[in-house]
This record gives C-alpha cells, structure tokens and sequence, in this order.
C-alpha cells in the first residue's frame, strides 16, 4: 500500500510514534544526534519520577536540559508548567524534543494528535510546506499548563 505519507517529512514522527509501546508510564524521545552525558541518565530520571511523584501526584511534564547547555548546575525547579515557561522561556522548556519526558497519557493526548493534525494540514495545502513543530508544544502546554513539571539542569 501505497501512502503518502511516505513521501513527507513526517515519515519519522509517524514511525516513531507507531513503536513507542502504550502500556509505558513515561516517554522519552531522542533523536539521532543525541546522547546521554552520563551511563546513570536514566536512572536519575527514574528516581526523579519517583520521588517527585509523591510530592507531586499531577506532575506530567520534565525537561531534561542537556548537559551541554546546562553546565552541569544540578538544579531542579518546580511548579506549573505554564510558571516555568513564563521564568525559563517558552522555547527552553518545549522547544528542544529529546529533552522532554513526558507521562504517556499526556505524549499519546498532545504529541500524537498534533503530528496528525500537522501532516492533514500540510496534505491539504500544500505538500512543500513545512509547519512549525510547536503545535505539539502548544497542545502540550493547554493539557499541562497548571499542571506540575519539574525543569532539570543536570543531565
């Protein structure tokens, strides 16, 4: 069968989300220029989750900031989503893909609809055309924006 989706960019997103199984608590994407700093990455995010999930029942939402730009600081910041855009910036908190972690209800709620919409969009005007990535961060913002998310300055 033939799709046309084949021939966009979205051939990665599409496949990407196909494989990311449903029964998983939490969603970590990285692409293909990415790395962890350290072999103890995933672990330090799994005990995060676990603690901050006890103070926090609603927290949905990390971002991992990568060691090259974080400095290592070891700083962790919480509170709403929507707080930590409006101190940290917009696009430091949504704008960069492989440091997010987000809980699966909210990445298969906002991540997923937001790619379909996108390529539907795209199909319907104009092949060529490349929309702006952030419509997965706003779908994600309007499902978390008060909900709790943690900003982490040391993976």
């Amino acid at each position: 069968i033939h799709s046309s989706l084949e021939n966009s960019i979205f051939i990665n997103w599409a496949k990407c989300f196909e494989t990311v199984p449903k029964d998983v608590d939490w969603i970590w994407l990285h692409g293909d220029d990415d790395f962890l700093f350290e072999n103890q990455s995933v672990n330090k995010i799994s005990q995060l989750i676990k603690a901050k999930s006890k103070e926090f029942n609603d927290l949905s939402f990390i971002h991992a900031c990568q060691a090259r730009r974080s400095q290592n600081s070891q700083q962790v910041f919480n509170g709403s989503l929507f707080d930590l855009c409006n101190t940290f910036g917009y696009h430091e908190l949504l704008g960069w893909m492989s440091s997010l972690i987000i809980r699966s209800d909210v990445f298969f709620n906002s991540f997923v609809p937001g790619y379909k919409f996108t390529y539907a969009i795209t199909v319907l005007i104009n092949d060529d055309l490349t929309l702006s990535l952030y419509l997965y961060q706003t779908k994600a913002l309007k499902l978390l924006g008060f909900k709790c998310a943690i900003f982490l300055l040391l993976i």
